[in-house]
C-alpha cells in the first residue's frame, strides 16, 4: 500500500512540475503511449483468455484434460472404413423390443445392460445400425487430422478448438467494426468487450463440460461467425473481394453442415449479400465480376447442401431426415416428432432464457442455475406434456450487459433514424460518408435479422438448455457491443452522463463475466469433484475466510 501511494505521489509531482522537462514530453507523447499500452493490453487479454480456457477445459489440472464423449471420433473412424454408420452395436435386447425408442420399454426390459445403452445414448438407431444426428463436418476434419495423428481425439478437444476459434473471429470482427465505424473511440473502450466475448455465459460452462453437444454447437458458431467476418471484410472495400466471399460461403456451408439449425439465418444473410452485390451502388462492377463474387458465395453452400441430402438418404432413406426422431434418449422422439418443434414453446422458452432466476447462496460459487419444476409442470398440464428445460439462469441475470447495451443501442438507432430521415428530405449525402453509413446499415440489418431467426429457432424447440442459447449469444454480443459504442458516441466529450454511462457499462461487463464464471463451477459439481477433488473445497474455504475477514 505504501509503495502504491508513493508511486502515485511521484507521478502527480512529475505532472505538476517541470522536473527534467518530463511534463511537456509526456503530454506530447501521451497519444503514442496510450496506443502502445492499449495494444499491449490487447495482447495481455489474449493471453488471459487462453489461460482461462485451458484452466476450464482441464478443470484446473492444466495438462490432463478429463475425457467426455468421443462421438465425432467414432464417426471419423466410420468414414475411414468406408461407411456412414458407427462401429458401436446396439444391444440385441434393445433391438428385440417392439419400440426401442420408448424409455419405459427400455427400463422394464430384462437383461438390458445400462452400460451398453450409455454407449449409444443420444445416437440414432435405424434398421439396427447406429448413426449420429449431428452434422458430419467436424468428423470430416478429424479424418484429415487422423492422417497425421493416430491417437484418439475426444469431443473435448474439438470443443476447445472451435470455441477458441470462435473467440478469435469475434474479436477480429469487433476490432474491424471499431476501426471502420468507431475509430474515434479510445482503444480502452474496446478491451472489456473482448473479455466479454470470451467469458460470456455459457462459454465457461461449455468448456467445463465439453461433450458432443457442446462440440457441435461450438463448431456451427465458429463457422457461422467466421463466415460473417469474411463477408464483412469482403464487402468493406472499393472492389468486392471474390475470394473472401468464397471463404464466407465455405464457412457458412460448414456451419449448417455441423448443425442444420443454422440454415435459416445463413439463408437470410446470403440474400442480404446478394442484394448488396446486385444493388445499383455496385454499378462499378461488371456483370461477370458480380457473377464471380456471388458464385464463390453460393456454390460451396450448394455443394454441402446436396452432400447432406445424399448423406441423409443413404442413412435414413430420406433427403430431409437427419435422424433426430430416431434418437435413443429420454423421450420417444419418434412418437412425439410432430410436436418437437412448435410455436407453443415460444412463451416458456422466452421466460426461461430471459427471466428464469438463479438461486443465491452464501457458499461458493454463490450463484446456481435452477430447474424451474413448478413452471414446467404447469405448462405441461396444458400443452403436449413433453416440454422440459435444464437448469437455466435467464440472461437478465447471467449477462445483464447484453440487455443494457441493446436497449441503449436501440434508443440511439431510433433517434438516428428519425434525424437521418429529416436530413435526407433536405439534402442527399454523397461520397465516403454515405458509403460508410450504408455499410453500417447493412451490417446492422444483417445482424438483427440473423439474431431474430436464431432466437426464433431456439424458441421453437421442446427442450431448453443454455447450450442451445449459444446459437444466439455470439450474434447478440456483437449487436450489444455496437449498441454500447453507438450510445457512447452520442454523449458530449466531458459530460457527466458519459462517465456514468461508461462506468455502468463496464461494471455490467465485469458482472456478466464474473457470474458466467461462477455458473461454470456449478454446472456439474460431480464432474469437478471427480477429476479435481480438492478444487471446490479449497475455493469454498478461501471465500469463507475472505467474507469473514471483510465482515470483521
Amino acid at each position: 500500500m505504501v509503495l502504491v501511494v508513493g508511486v502515485l505521489i511521484l507521478f502527480a509531482f512529475i505532472l505538476t512540475t517541470n522536473v527534467w522537462r518530463l511534463k511537456g514530453y509526456i503530454m506530447t507523447r501521451s497519444a503514442i503511449f496510450q496506443t502502445s499500452l492499449a495494444y499491449l493490453a490487447f495482447v495481455l487479454c489474449g493471453i488471459l483468455i487462453i489461460i482461462g480456457f485451458l484452466w476450464f477445459i482441464s478443470l484446473g489440472n492444466w495438462k490432463d484434460w478429463p475425457p467426455t464423449t468421443n462421438y465425432y471420433y467414432q464417426l471419423a473412424n466410420a468414414f475411414q472404413e468406408g461407411h456412414l454408420y458407427l462401429d458401436t452395436k446396439a444391444s440385441p435386447v434393445l433391438l428385440a423390443l417392439p419400440d426401442p425408442y420408448e424409455p419405459d420399454a427400455r427400463q422394464n426390459a430384462k437383461g438390458l445392460d445400462l452400460q451398453e445403452l450409455d454407449k449409444i445414448w443420444d445416437m440414432s438407431l435405424y434398421k439396427e445400425k447406429v448413426y449420429l444426428y449431428w452434422g458430419p463436418v467436424p468428423a470430416v476434419f478429424l479424418v484429415i487430422i487422423k492422417f497425421f495423428y493416430s491417437g484418439e481425439i475426444g469431443d473435448q478437444y474439438l470443443t476447445f478448438l472451435f470455441i477458441s476459434g470462435l473467440v478469435v473471429f469475434q474479436s477480429l470482427f469487433i476490432f474491424r467494426i471499431w476501426r471502420r465505424f468507431f475509430n474515434e473511440l479510445s482503444p480502452w473502450i474496446v478491451m472489456p468487450t473482448l473479455l466479454l466475448v470470451a467469458f460470456i455465459h455459457p462459454i465457461p460452462s461449455m468448456l467445463s463440460l465439453p461433450r458432443i453437444y457442446e462440440a457441435a454447437i461450438a463448431s456451427d458458431q465458429f463457422f457461422f461467425i467466421g463466415g460473417l467476418y469474411f463477408v464483412f471484410s469482403g464487402l468493406d472495400r472499393p472492389a468486392i473481394s471474390a475470394w473472401r466471399l468464397t471463404l464466407a460461403g465455405t464457412f457458412w456451408a460448414f456451419a449448417f453442415g455441423s448443425r442444420i439449425i443454422m440454415a435459416l439465418p445463413i439463408s437470410f444473410l446470403s440474400v442480404m449479400v446478394i442484394l448488396w452485390v446486385l444493388s445499383k451502388k455496385r454499378s462499378g462492377m461488371t456483370a461477370p465480376q458480380k457473377f464471380k463474387a456471388l458464385a464463390g458465395l453460393i456454390i460451396p453452400m450448394l455443394v454441402v447442401a446436396v452432400s447432406l441430402g445424399w448423406y441423409n438418404f443413404v442413412r435414413f432413406d430420406s433427403v430431409f431426415e437427419f435422424g433426430f426422431r430416431y434418437a435413443i434418449t429420454m423421450l420417444n422422439q419418434r412418437k412425439f416428432y410432430s410436436v418437437l418443434f412448435s410455436t407453443s414453446y415460444i412463451f416458456p422458452n422466452l421466460y426461461v432464457y430471459l427471466f428464469n432466476p438463479p438461486s443465491f447462496t452464501g457458499v461458493f460459487p454463490f450463484f446456481r442455475q435452477i430447474w424451474n419444476e413448478e413452471f414446467i409442470s404447469n405448462f405441461n398440464n396444458y400443452y403436449h406434456t413433453i416440454y422440459n428445460a435444464e437448469r437455466i439462469a435467464g440472461i437478465i441475470y447471467s449477462a445483464p450487459f447484453l440487455l443494457f447495451a441493446l436497449i441503449s443501442g436501440f434508443f440511439t438507432w431510433g433517434s438516428d433514424f428519425i434525424s437521418d430521415m429529416g436530413r435526407r428530405r433536405k439534402e442527399t449525402r454523397l461520397g465516403e460518408n454515405e458509403d460508410r453509413q450504408r455499410l453500417f446499415d447493412f451490417l446492422l440489418i444483417s445482424l438483427i435479422g440473423a439474431l431474430v431467426l436464431e432466437f426464433l429457432t431456439v424458441l421453437l424447440v421442446f427442450y431448453a438448455t443454455m447450450r442451445y442459447f449459444m446459437d444466439v449469444i455470439p450474434t447478440l454480443v456483437l449487436l450489444s457491443v455496437i449498441g454500447f459504442w453507438r450510445a457512447y458516441q452520442k454523449f458530449g466529450k466531458r459530460s457527466i452522463s458519459k462517465y456514468l454511462y461508461t462506468i455502468t457499462a463496464v461494471f455490467l461487463i465485469i458482472l456478466s463475466i464474473v457470474i458466467s464464471i461462477l455458473f461454470a463451477f456449478s454446472s456439474d459439481p460431480a464432474r469437478i469433484r471427480s477429476y479435481n477433488p480438492g478444487l471446490l473445497p479449497h475455493l469454498r474455504l478461501f471465500f469463507t475466510y475472505l467474507l469473514k475477514t471483510l465482515g470483521k
